[in-house]
């Protein structure tokens, strides 16, 4: 199972719409390429939950999860439901992260962010946000579309969040919790 950071996604889905606030703000000409590129770059750092249920699918398939306390596999059946519906959820916004990253590489010299953000010498944060004389191609159109896919995905994330990464983490302390009254676990 793979953990995911909420307060990180949450950071992501904030700095995405601080880049469509600076590119949609009165005061385009104040925004440096460097603000540009600082922002956009929290594009490609969406992490996924992906979970290990081997265990589960073990217990349903050899008619174990019958025989457990209904309280115990109700709980087990919902957490397995939800990992299912967030995994469906994932492959519908995988088109849209796809669409999403194509504008960005459209967008912004992927060398230059590589050398500025990748790596062992990622420059500090201030420094970046002053450059201006970074490359961004600013075609209108081009950044409309960007701008405009960003808004929608860090709302996808937040929903993500919220809908499924919180509940399947209330979900998993219920059944520990559940676990460690039934059959003794520490």
């Amino acid at each position: 199972m793979k953990i995911v950071n909420m307060a990180r996604q949450t950071e992501i889905a904030s700095k995405l719409d601080t880049f469509c606030l600076l590119v949609k703000g009165n005061e385009m000409k104040n925004v440096t390429s460097g603000m540009l590129y600082y922002y956009s770059s929290f594009v490609t750092n969406v992490e996924y939950f992906s979970s290990n249920n081997t265990t589960i699918e073990q217990l349903k398939s050899s008619g174990n999860l019958r025989i457990m306390g209904n309280k115990l596999a109700y709980k087990i059946s919902e957490y397995d439901r939800k990992t299912r519906e967030l995994e469906k959820e994932y492959s519908l916004s995988k088109v849209e992260f796809s669409k999403m990253e194509d504008l960005h590489f459209k967008l912004f010299d992927i060398y230059i962010s590589e050398k500025m953000f990748g790596g062992p010498n990622v420059r500090p944060r201030d420094s970046v946000l002053l450059l201006t004389n970074l490359s961004v191609n600013n075609e209108p159109g081009l950044m409309n579309q960007y701008t405009g896919w960003l808004k929608f995905e860090s709302g996808i994330y937040k929903f993500q969040d919220n809908t499924y990464l919180a509940q399947l983490k209330k979900l998993a302390i219920e059944l520990l919790t559940i676990l460690k009254e039934e059959y003794r676990f520490k």
